[in-house]
């Protein structure tokens, strides 16, 4: 190895090599790399490919219902493409995956928008898992609300929930993937859609919300009064599904939820009858993944 290189400079190329679409420079490569038992610009292959299989493999365990979606080959090629811009910012590669979403997004197939609103559920599938639990919500602290208490309470959200609302079906797509009965190269099908996803110590759950219900969710996400919703009478009922992730196999109870949304009212209230025994409480369901009243 040439000794007028220093260390941070020898760094730098072998990095450089390493992100290149093509292989090094035989002549490069021959100054600067001992050839042992392999010719030198092989021996800078072995990273080269290495680097770029860990980082697919990493995008493929984070997105199986899209690379379903895309096909194999298809799904490698759109993340190499994602990796020659994107190297990991940090040792850990837990969150590498997450500009994976908006990256899609930004390309021209026709595919994109499905795709990317489905990467967006599996990201939020990702984060939930990674994240810490957070406290739980705790119905006797609710009770010991005074009414001017709860005219100003708010509720905290769980640090895993996350509430996506899509242009396309993405919520039935992914669990038609999980039963086995989406073909490879299918798309979930275009129409408004929200999924709200939050983990429960080691299970964590996609749940389809009516879409009617979603300003109440995001606004109560978002630090608004509790009672502030409180105002609307319900006389039709609506069903919300639920399922697990984890363990994939199983599925979760079904909670029914009655609603009548005015369109002139901009807050909406949500009473639900759950199953005995009940998954999660009843005030959990209704400000689903929050964790503690605050004042």
């Amino acid at each position: 190895m040439n000794g007028q290189h220093e260390l941070a400079g020898l760094q730098r190329w072998l990095f450089e090599r390493v992100l290149d679409a093509a292989p090094a420079d035989a002549e490069a490569a021959a100054a600067l790399v001992v050839s042992g038992h392999l010719p030198a610009t092989d021996r800078v292959e072995v990273y080269r490919h290495g680097y770029a299989a860990r980082l697919v493999e990493c995008l493929e365990d984070d997105y199986p219902a899209l690379q379903h979606a895309l096909g194999a080959g298809p799904f490698e090629a759109l993340c190499r493409s994602f990796i020659q811009g994107h190297p990991p910012p940090s040792p850990s590669l837990n969150y590498y995956g997450a500009p994976l979403a908006q990256f899609i997004a930004a390309r021209p197939e026709r595919w994109s928008q499905p795709a990317s609103e489905l990467a967006q559920l599996e990201w939020a599938l990702v984060e939930a898992i990674h994240a810490e639990e957070g406290e739980r919500l705790d119905s006797a602290a609710l009770g010991r609300l005074s009414p001017e208490d709860w005219s100003r309470a708010r509720l905290v959200p769980s640090p895993t929930l996350r509430l996506l609302g899509t242009r396309h079906a993405v919520a039935d797509h992914y669990q038609a993937f999980q039963e086995g009965s989406v073909a490879s190269e299918h798309w979930p099908s275009p129409g408004e859609s929200a999924v709200a996803v939050c983990r429960r110590e080691a299970d964590v759950w996609r749940v389809r919300i009516p879409t009617a219900l979603t300003p109440l969710l995001s606004s109560l996400i978002s630090g608004t009064a509790f009672c502030a919703h409180l105002t609307i009478s319900y006389t039709r009922s609506m069903r919300i599904s639920m399922m697990r992730r984890v363990p994939i196999s199983s599925a979760g109870s079904a909670a029914s939820a009655a609603a009548n949304p005015e369109s002139n009212a901009g807050t909406a209230s949500l009473t639900l009858r759950l199953p005995n025994p009940a998954p999660i409480s009843t005030v959990e369901m209704v400000a689903f993944g929050m964790t503690r009243p605050t004042i």
